[in-house]
């Protein structure tokens, strides 16, 4: 996928880029699936316990022929075999949305960190800004407006004057 970036030139996202703290977000993306196919199968185990037990009493209720029993099992085994290629379809929506989802907390987290370490080294006059959909805009802006409150706190403290101390005033 080609898009272009604030500078008008070309660049391809790739799988790399999207993972940016990988081992946050595959453990997401792994909790959101195994919680899914754990749910996935329970249902399948009940549902083919459920029809399975349904098959046998009408088989025995209504004296059904060899054939068509066979004919119902098969039906029974197309319905399951059905069902767990859905399940798979839906497992991989749920990490493709879980790899999103975990892509917009990764995102400003890894720029917050980055911020932190830049202002560590002096660098006050940072600001960070997320993308529209990305989580934590509040943390952003009060970032923000802690650089601004330590600058103005820096321009009016006289050079002679000592910090205050981080202890309370009786």
């Amino acid at each position: 996928m080609k898009t272009m970036n604030s500078s008008g030139h070309k660049h391809q996202r790739y799988i790399k880029n999207f993972l940016i703290n990988p081992q946050f977000q595959l453990k997401y993306v792994f909790w959101m699936v195994s919680t899914g196919a754990a749910l996935a199968f329970t249902y399948s185990i009940l549902f083919y316990n459920f029809a399975n037990d349904t098959y046998k009493l009408i088989i025995e209720i209504s004296k059904v022929p060899i054939e068509t029993q066979a004919i119902m099992h098969y039906q029974l085994t197309k319905i399951i075999l059905l069902q767990g290629v859905i399940t798979f379809f839906f497992l991989c929506c749920i990490g493709m949305i879980g790899l999103l989802f975990s892509h917009r907390v990764a995102g400003p987290l890894y720029k917050l960190k980055s911020a932190f370490e830049r202002v560590k080294k002096g660098e006050g006059q940072l600001r960070i800004y997320f993308r529209k959909y990305d989580e934590f805009q509040e943390v952003a802006l009060e970032f923000n407006k802690m650089l601004d409150q330590i600058q103005g706190r820096e321009v009016t403290r006289p050079t002679n004057e000592k910090p205050e101390a981080l202890t309370p005033k009786p």
